[in-house]
């Protein structure tokens, strides 16, 4: 059963005013369930797969150009890096 979450209106509405929202939690508690029922038509990519989590921090521009390059555009035009100091542990 899922719950509908009263936090979901809010999380909509920060991400259309800031280019990352960040949701906290703990294990389990519906964190990536919110974010995929907010958004279906963006592109959902998981960090626990070991060969995703290695190719993000090895490469953190080359991570976003494949996996985020239609939502952002292309690395030279973000300018930025990710850094990922701890992801999961």
């Amino acid at each position: 059963m899922l719950i509908q979450r009263t936090i979901q209106t809010d999380l909509i509405r920060l991400a259309g005013q800031y280019p990352v929202v960040t949701i906290v939690g703990p294990r389990q508690s519906g964190k990536s369930t919110l974010t995929r029922m907010s958004f279906p038509d963006k592109p959902y990519v998981s960090l626990e797969q070991l060969s995703l989590r290695d190719f993000a921090l090895s490469d953190p521009v080359g991570f976003l150009d494949t996996h985020a390059s239609s939502e952002r555009g292309h690395s030279s035009e973000r300018g930025q890096a990710l850094k990922i100091e701890s992801i999961i542990t």
